[in-house]
């Protein structure tokens, strides 16, 4: 398994015509690079997954659940490695909407709620664990614990620790047009559920993120953003909630006794993906909705960071190639190829950026073997 090292953006697009783009990030994640690569295999909208193996071993981007993208919602249960069109292995339960964390040093992704026609209430509590085998990377399936809630979908769940995550929002009914404001934190070893303090502001199909706090080394402060208030009249929000939390050096944490307020997002906006740089100093924010049911969606990119308790959030000059929502974000301390790489003929572009590249003069690879391709796929660098 070749990797190419730096810290890397990855977008999977949702309903766009662009499967996959990928931007390498600097030492301040400013964006150095950047391409699209039309990886080929399924392609689902409001799926779930992350990256599961180990540098190690064979590294993969695994893809649970979700709806076929450009078709009617009809929910998948099978998941699939990014780039390849049979599937690893199927779920339960099909479900779109749901959230999912990667555990076990990349060994098990945990996949939670989701919407489900095959659910009286249209919306599932139950959870799965889909498993890495054996050194060929199969994958099987197998029951987790109950959500803290009857059924949710459209939530975020969080890892802010090593044995630590936080479950956010969500709808608890598919068809009820109230989000929830609820939100716990869950003890990974023993899958103990445990109640914090309700946002201000209910929500749901929002995003989330975990960032350390770079003035107060200790803290951690958990981030969450626009998505749906009122899922059926069509309300979304461009508010923000922050909750910090209190982790010492033998792992104990404290969480504050109440969400507050942060930096407002730029305008309102749902089912927009977002990643945590693997320093946990950035929350990257990518595309989105801006209308709800609606063919609108946004191209912007944002980051929030913390210092001494304030955060705020910076719009980059990047954009996405096209507009999109219901997609994926993962930051990444290094490039996993192979699980980009289909076809052996492989070519290379160099982008011309002007001083913003510093003539650094590096290439991309291109995952499709027909030059004509070459120019769909090349992304651009500051739109001026």
């Amino acid at each position: 398994m070749s990797l190419s090292s730096g810290k890397y953006l990855v977008y999977l697009s949702g309903n766009a015509d662009v499967d996959t783009e990928v931007y390498k990030l600097g030492q301040d994640d400013s964006i150095l690079e950047c391409t699209n690569s039309l990886a080929g295999g399924k392609s689902l909208d409001y799926a779930t997954g992350g990256l599961l193996g180990s540098q190690n071993a064979s590294l993969s981007f695994v893809l649970c659940g979700g709806t076929d993208s450009g078709k009617a919602l009809s929910e998948n249960r099978k998941c699939f490695r990014l780039g390849e069109t049979q599937p690893l292995a199927q779920l339960a339960s099909p479900r779109l909407e749901a959230a999912s964390l990667v555990l076990d040093d990349g060994k098990v992704l945990w996949v939670t709620g989701g919407y489900s026609s095959q659910s009286p209430l249209g919306t599932l509590g139950m959870t799965e664990f889909v498993r890495i085998l054996g050194s060929d990377n199969s994958l099987n399936t197998i029951e987790g614990p109950h959500l803290p809630t009857v059924v949710l979908s459209g939530h975020c769940l969080e890892k802010i620790g090593p044995k630590l995550a936080v479950l956010i929002g969500g709808r608890s009914v598919w068809n009820n047009a109230n989000s929830i404001n609820s939100s716990w934190f869950v003890d990974i070893d023993t899958m103990a559920w445990t109640a914090l303090a309700p946002m201000k502001v209910a929500r749901s199909n929002h995003v989330c993120g975990a960032v350390r706090d770079s003035g107060a080394g200790s803290i951690k402060v958990v981030i969450s953003a626009g998505g749906n208030v009122d899922f059926g009249g069509g309300r979304m929000t461009n508010t923000v909630e922050l909750l910090t939390v209190g982790i010492d050096e033998y792992g104990s944490h404290t969480f504050a006794r109440i969400w507050r307020y942060g930096p407002f997002l730029p305008l309102p906006i749902s089912n927009a993906a977002s990643a945590t740089t693997a320093d946990q100093l950035k929350l990257y924010v990518m595309g989105g909705s801006i209308r709800h049911n609606i063919d609108l969606h946004s191209s912007s990119m944002f980051h929030m960071e913390c210092a001494n308790l304030q955060c705020s959030w910076t719009k980059l000059d990047q954009e996405l190639r096209s507009p999109s929502s219901q997609g994926m974000a993962l930051a990444l301390p290094f490039m996993p190829m192979a699980s980009f790489v289909q076809d052996p003929n492989l070519y290379t572009i160099d982008i011309d950026a002007g001083n913003f590249l510093r003539s650094i003069g590096l290439s991309f690879l291109l995952l499709r073997s027909n030059r004509s391709s070459i120019y769909r796929m090349s992304c651009h660098l500051l739109r001026k």
